[in-house]
């Protein structure tokens, strides 16, 4: 079955954080920031943390996406 990118990003998200030099090769996705704006937009909990990733030998400022945790009552 196929899935679509809020799906895709939202599966990774639950097992662990993602960026966009991730989000590229593993998924296909080009524009991350939107997809997670998407999922937001849907009540998803989504933090942001910008963080230095070596992409290519070249180190690059991007955003680490991480799904909040909510607290168990």
């Amino acid at each position: 079955m196929y899935k679509t990118q809020p799906e895709l990003v939202l599966g990774h998200l639950q097992k662990r954080s993602i960026t966009q030099a991730e989000a590229m090769p593993k998924y296909g996705i080009f524009g991350l920031s939107k997809v997670i704006s998407t999922l937001r937009q849907r009540g998803h909990k989504i933090d942001g943390v910008m963080t230095n990733v070596t992409v290519g030998g070249t180190t690059r400022r991007m955003m680490r996406y991480t799904l909040r945790k909510e607290a168990k009552e």
